[in-house]
């Protein structure tokens, strides 16, 4: 069975008004590791990462604006996590925010 540990950091905390700029997978087969991993950066355009979460995760608009939005990405990483069981510590928040990057795409949501 192949497992995807996920990890996403974020602009701010607003599920509304943050979002994604960074996103991780590890890619596990019968629970064991493989070494596949899936790690990719996000310019979050106009939003401004707050002095909180920078705080946190060391991420900034400086240096986020050399990479693509989520939006121009989302269709890889649908494509990388196709129907694997999605292990997340922090399954609420994380999904949160990849369900409101998917809604403003228009994608159909993550269960």
């Amino acid at each position: 069975m192949r497992q995807l540990i996920i990890d996403t950091e974020t602009s701010g905390l607003d599920f509304d008004k943050d979002r994604i700029i960074e996103l991780a997978c590890v890619e596990m087969i019968n629970d064991s590791p493989t070494g596949d991993k899936y790690h990719r950066y996000y310019n979050p355009g106009n939003i401004i990462i707050s002095n909180e979460a920078e705080q946190i995760h060391g991420l900034n608009n400086k240096f986020l604006r050399k990479f693509p939005t989520f939006e121009k990405s989302a269709q890889e990483f649908l494509d990388y996590i196709e129907d694997s069981q999605l292990i997340i510590h922090n399954a609420s928040f994380d999904l949160g925010f990849l369900n409101g990057e998917l809604n403003i795409l228009k994608r159909e949501l993550i269960e």
